[in-house]
């Protein structure tokens, strides 16, 4: 199911799932977005995981959407290589 999910990387600290939603689902309808964080100081970790409901969304996503602005701070997108 990776290929329904991209990595987006570079975030701002105070980023929220809700910024990154309100950014991806333009371009199709949001499964999950996944934000890491850290457990301490609840700040997420600068990258995420957003999954689509179809892995067109998430292609279309990588290609249009290379450096979206999310909270004010330019990020980067990536094909979703994690193995959780």
């Amino acid at each position: 199911m990776k290929e329904h999910e991209i990595f987006v990387g570079g975030l701002d600290r105070e980023a929220t799932e809700e910024d990154l939603r309100k950014v991806f689902q333009r371009i199709g309808e949001i499964v999950e977005v996944r934000l890491h964080k850290n457990s301490s100081t609840n700040k997420n970790k600068v990258y995420a995981f957003v999954k689509f409901a179809s892995k067109e969304h998430a292609k279309k996503a990588l290609s249009e959407m290379k450096n979206p602005v999310i909270h004010g701070k330019r990020c980067g997108t990536a094909p979703s290589e994690d193995n959780d």
